[in-house]
């Protein structure tokens, strides 16, 4: 496993490093990445995008993390094989729970390579929240 690499939240220096933001669509977020969209209007952004790695080849073992735009706090933290097998469920009144995960006929998660490690990875704000200085 890769040594750490003094990041006060402890990120792994070879982790795949996904920042998002609110989309359009009320509820969702995309997930920007190295100037492309990685994954738009999704509800589960984090899992989505584990799932478009692993698609673009990215090792299952390697570690992941998300964040929200202008935080620093990692909201999310798996192997990318692990965050492939799950969704989130509400089963349980109005309690979000991780099950496992059954591809639909249409994915929304639109793929773009190639793929920035943390240390390189820089979120591109979407035009529209450009300016105005959007926080989730």
């Amino acid at each position: 496993m890769p040594a750490h690499t003094g990041h006060k939240r402890g990120l792994q220096s070879g982790c795949i490093a996904i920042t998002i933001v609110p989309s359009r669509k009320t509820g969702r977020f995309d997930a920007p990445h190295t100037g492309s969209r990685l994954v738009t209007a999704s509800r589960t952004p984090f899992l989505d995008a584990a799932r478009a790695f692993l698609a673009y080849g990215s090792d299952p073992i390697a570690a992941m993390v998300m964040k929200r735009f202008g935080s620093d706090v990692v909201a999310l933290r798996s192997a990318v094989g692990i965050a492939t097998a799950l969704t989130v469920a509400d089963r349980s009144k109005g309690k979000p729970l991780f099950e496992g995960w059954r591809p639909m006929a249409r994915s929304s998660s639109a793929v773009s390579p190639p793929i920035a490690m943390c240390r390189e990875a820089a979120p591109q704000l979407p035009e529209a929240l450009q300016g105005k200085g959007a926080r989730p």
